[in-house]
C-alpha cells in the first residue's frame, strides 16, 4: 500500500471513479437514486485541481483505491480549523483497515500545517461513516447544515478532532495528573492512594527518569513514565489511559515514547510488571515486542513480568 500526494501524472479519471463508486454504494437509500444513477464519469476531476485543496491518494499494487482531500476551513464559522473535505474508497476495500491508515495520514499532514483542531461534515444518515469517525476519536458536535442534493434536503452533522499533545510532566500539571489518576484507577476497580502506596506521585520529578502526560483540550487523559533500576535496566511505569481514549492508538504512542527514551538513555532493556486481568494492556505490550520473564521484584499486586531488549 502507498499513500502519497496527488501529482500531475496521476489518472484523474481513475481517482474520480473512487468518488463515483463510493457515492453509489454509500449513499444508496440516502441520496435520490436517480441522481446516483446519473453520476457521469469524471464527475470529480475538476475538484482534484481546486486551489488550496490538498489531495492524498491510496494505492494498492499500483491501483487507485482511495483518496482524501483537505484544506484550511472553507467556512467562516471555523476560521482557524483544518477541514477534511472528503475521504472515499472503492467499496471492495471498505472494512480492511485502509481507511484508518489514510485518515491518519491526512491528520498527520494537517497537524504539520499547524492546525490544532480538524472538522468534517458527514450525512446524518451515513451510519457506517459515522461509526468509522467515532472509532478514530472524532466527536459529533451539535452543529449541522442542510445540503440539497437533487431536490432532497439532507442534514449533515459536524465531527471534530482535537490533536492531543504528549508533554513532559511539570508541576503545573500535578492537579490534573492527580484527578486523572483517581478517575483512571476507579475505572480499573482500584483506589488511588497518594498518601499511601502511591505516595511517589507527590514527587513525580524526583521519582522517575521521565514522566509524560497525554493532554486533550488541556486535560490529562493518559500517562507513562520511566524509572531507573540500574545502569542497564529501566522500568516502565504509570501507563494509563482514560477509558474513552483506549483502543485508539494512544497507548502505543505513549509506550513508544517511553521505550525510545530508554534506548536514547543507553539502557539495555525495559522491564514492567502488570496484572493478568489487564488483558488489553498485555496485548499491547506483546504486540510492541515485550516478552514474558520471571518475577524481578517484590510487588505483590503484580503477577505478570515482561521485558523489551534493545
Amino acid at each position: 500500500m502507498e499513500i502519497r500526494y496527488i501529482n500531475k501524472n496521476d489518472d484523474k479519471n481513475a481517482i474520480s471513479r473512487i468518488y463515483e463508486e463510493s457515492w453509489k454504494t454509500a449513499y444508496k437509500g440516502i441520496v435520490p437514486q436517480d441522481y446516483l444513477d446519473s453520476i457521469p464519469e469524471g464527475r470529480w476531476v475538476n475538484n482534484l485541481e481546486k486551489p488550496g485543496w490538498n489531495t492524498l491518494v491510496c494505492l494498492e499494487n499500483g491501483s487507485y483505491i482511495g483518496t482524501s482531500s483537505f484544506c484550511k476551513s472553507r467556512f467562516k464559522e471555523y476560521p482557524e480549523e483544518g477541514e477534511i473535505i472528503s475521504i472515499y474508497f472503492l467499496p471492495e476495500y471498505w472494512g480492511k483497515g485502509y481507511g484508518r491508515k489514510l485518515f491518519e495520514a491526512v491528520l498527520s499532514e494537517l497537524k504539520k500545517q499547524g492546525f490544532k483542531t480538524v472538522y468534517l461534515w458527514v450525512l446524518e444518515d451515513n451510519k457506517r461513516a459515522r461509526r468509522f469517525y467515532e472509532s478514530l476519536g472524532l466527536k459529533c458536535t451539535t452543529d449541522y447544515r442542510i445540503d440539497n442534493i437533487a431536490g432532497r434536503n439532507l442534514k449533515e452533522v459536524c465531527y471534530t478532532f482535537v490533536f492531543e499533545e504528549i508533554l513532559i510532566y511539570s508541576e503545573s500539571l500535578k492537579e490534573s495528573v492527580f484527578e486523572f489518576t483517581d478517575v483512571c484507577f476507579r475505572e480499573l476497580g482500584k483506589a488511588f492512594e497518594p498518601n499511601g502506596r502511591h505516595s511517589f506521585y507527590n514527587n513525580i520529578s524526583g521519582n522517575f527518569d521521565c514522566f509524560w502526560c497525554l493532554l486533550s483540550e488541556g486535560k490529562v487523559t493518559g500517562t507513562v513514565a520511566v524509572k531507573r533500576i540500574d545502569d542497564s535496566t529501566a522500568e516502565l511505569k504509570a501507563l494509563y489511559l482514560l477509558s474513552g481514549f483506549r483502543g485508539k492508538g494512544y497507548g502505543y504512542k505513549l509506550l513508544d515514547r517511553a521505550v525510545c527514551f530508554s534506548k536514547e538513555k543507553g539502557y539495555k532493556r525495559v522491564v514492567l510488571d502488570s496484572v493478568s486481568a489487564y488483558s488489553d494492556a498485555l496485548k499491547l505490550y506483546e504486540q510492541y515486542g515485550f516478552k514474558h520473564i520471571a518475577r524481578y521484584n517484590e510487588n505483590n499486586y503484580a503477577d505478570v513480568f515482561m521485558e523489551y531488549r534493545f
